[in-house]
């Protein structure tokens, strides 16, 4: 709630790249007491632009403090032809550096909706080899 608030007063999108760092640090110690990573029931889908980039039945849930859950897809079941890493980089006290990825379709291209803990801290270390996505931006199904 307290991310919210500070995103709103700043004028923040939830796609927007700061975003990441707000959620790291604007929640103080209710974001940080409480990470938990747990398997994502179903299959979820991931589309940009309506095109299909990824399926898994192997998706991971982090839940951080009162934050809403995110999904966490393996790599190895993305269509990674179409990320495109791009410079931009972010750190947060609770997962560690975040990179960040273009999605390129024949549409358009969606900068920087794709984030990465590449090498996470010890007790998100789950997380690694895994993508989230802006889902404001890209389409996170999950049935």
């Amino acid at each position: 709630m307290a991310e919210r608030r500070l995103r709103t007063a700043l004028g923040l999108r939830e796609s927007d790249p700061a975003t990441s760092l707000l959620a790291c640090i604007g929640g103080g110690n209710s974001m940080a007491s409480h990470i938990t990573i747990t398997p994502a029931a179903g299959t979820v889908t991931v589309r940009a632009n309506g095109a299909v980039i990824g399926e898994t039945e192997h998706a991971l849930e982090l839940r951080e403090g009162s934050s809403p859950p995110v999904l966490y897809v393996p790599r190895a079941d993305m269509a990674m032809a179409l990320l495109d890493k791009t410079a931009r980089q972010t750190t947060c006290p609770h997962k560690g550096k975040a990179s960040y990825f273009s999605i390129v379709t024949p549409g358009a291209t969606l900068e920087n909706v794709v984030w990465s803990y590449e090498t996470p801290l010890d007790k998100v270390s789950a997380i690694a080899g895994h993508l989230a996505f802006y889902t404001d931006r890209v389409t996170v199904e999950r049935r």
